[in-house]
């Protein structure tokens, strides 16, 4: 199986403090990865340092076989911490502002909020009015309008219930069988176990456990997680 990201010896150091340490993982195409660890443990740093956020690191990072470079950055989708919204808009205002940064048709706008379940969503209301499940739904609808490659979500399941956990687990699933490959962070491990094709744990700044295969039950995956949580 071919790769879309491969990270080799990832390192990042602020003010003298080791963020990263050698980080190294592969994501294979098309699969939903999970990036796993506490609060803290550098995942959110990874993901800026893929997103070219990030100037200060040792490593290498590929993509499509080719070093990650800021021309790829078109064919990347990223929800990092909490969605950009306009809360005094709709979410169809909302996505016309993306679909104007990417010089994008009025159907791609409503395509994409079908896409996240927000199709029938009232043209009035305002996103201020949204629940928190229906943010993080305009928020994917933003990452993906621009139909991307490469999708990369940060805890995007934090504060949900377990319908909107469930339903957020069935709009990946639907965008990897489109072709989509995704990396999720997280460390709410029961919730999201069974949504992993593969996965690693990050803690302290370091890789301590990686696979590259899913189907493991909420109850296998947590046992792992404490295993290889030092």
């Amino acid at each position: 199986m071919s790769n879309t990201l491969l990270i080799e010896n990832l390192s990042v150091q602020y003010h003298n403090q080791q963020i990263l340490h050698d980080v190294s993982i592969n994501i294979p195409t098309g699969s939903i990865f999970g990036l796993l660890g506490d609060n803290g443990a550098g995942k959110t740093t990874l993901l800026k340092t893929i997103l070219g956020l990030n100037k200060h690191f040792s490593g290498s990072m590929t993509y499509n076989e080719q070093p990650l470079s800021r021309e790829q950055a078109k064919d990347f989708g990223a929800l990092i911490e909490s969605p950009a919204i306009y809360p005094n808009l709709t979410a169809q205002e909302n996505l016309r502002i993306m679909a104007l940064l990417y010089n994008l048709s009025e159907p791609s706008i409503s395509a994409t909020l079908h896409a996240v379940g927000l199709g029938d969503v009232s043209k009035k209301l305002k996103v201020k009015n949204f629940s928190l499940g229906m943010k993080q739904r305009l928020g994917i609808a933003m990452a993906i309008i621009h139909n991307p490659k490469f999708l990369i979500l940060d805890e995007p399941t934090n504060g949900l219930d377990m319908a909107g956990v469930d339903d957020f687990k069935t709009i990946v699933h639907t965008l990897a069988v489109s072709g989509m490959t995704i990396m999720i962070t997280t460390h709410q491990i029961t919730e999201l176990a069974t949504a992993f094709d593969a996965f690693a744990i990050l803690q302290h700044g370091k890789i301590t456990y990686a696979s590259n295969s899913g189907g493991y039950s909420a109850e296998e995956l947590t046992t792992i997680y404490r295993d290889y949580n030092d």
